[in-house]
């Protein structure tokens, strides 16, 4: 499921309670019908939208998601059953971009039905819709380094994220060698052996995958 919703007459933390509640109905159909999928539902959060992956990014102003898995060093985004995008488009009202993984015990018409009944006569489907939201986090999709197929760190996710930013150019990079250098050693729990060599290695993987991101989108 990957779908696009408008909301009126609601505030942005009422949306993301949402999820508590879809979460509580997908565990109550578990435990009533094995034939459910029995995906460990083991967290509703908020995510950090800056470390999403460049595919998944909009112009949304928060996100939350359901785990089954919760992040880790090797799994920087965790695994992910619903994925919510928010964003305000004006006062009390919001745009929904909502995906579901096939793992999640509810249909998609399920998930459906529970939004029009928490939100009933301020909700509507609206144009928009994007694909892939869920697999660019949670595997099929996700960045992956041309040579090794390894999942991209968080750390160079944010990197790519400022490169971006500062344009073709890439004038003043070298400033973000300290932040950088603090989420490896946060992520990976010391600093890289040679951490001037690994930035400059983060930032020409970087360049490389923004490259090939071009070339697709020109193709």
């Amino acid at each position: 499921m990957d779908e696009t919703w408008i909301v009126y007459e609601t505030e942005m933390r009422e949306a993301a309670a949402w999820l508590d509640a879809l979460a509580l109905v997908a565990r109550s159909e578990q435990a009533a019908n094995a034939m459910r999928s029995q995906a460990p539902i083991c967290h509703v959060g908020r995510l950090d939208l800056l470390r999403l992956p460049l595919p998944v990014r909009s112009e949304a102003q928060a996100a939350a998601g359901i785990y089954t898995r919760m992040p880790s060093a090797g799994e920087p985004f965790g695994r992910l059953l619903v994925l919510l995008l928010i964003e305000e488009v004006d006062t009390e009202t919001l745009r929904l971009e909502i995906a579901t993984d096939t793992a999640f015990p509810l249909r998609a018409e399920e998930v459906r039905w529970h939004l029009r009944a928490t939100f009933a006569r301020t909700v509507r489907g609206a144009g928009g819709r994007r694909t892939g939201l869920l697999l660019a986090i949670n595997g099929a999709a996700r960045l992956q380094t041309a040579r090794t197929g390894a999942p991209v760190l968080a750390c160079n996710i944010w990197l790519e994220e400022q490169l971006v930013a500062l344009g073709p150019e890439r004038r003043g990079r070298n400033r973000l060698f300290r932040p950088w250098l603090e989420q490896y050693r946060l992520l990976r729990g010391q600093d890289p052996a040679d951490p001037t060599r690994s930035f400059r290695a983060a930032v020409a993987g970087c360049e490389k995958r923004l490259a090939l991101r071009a070339q697709r989108a020109d193709s």
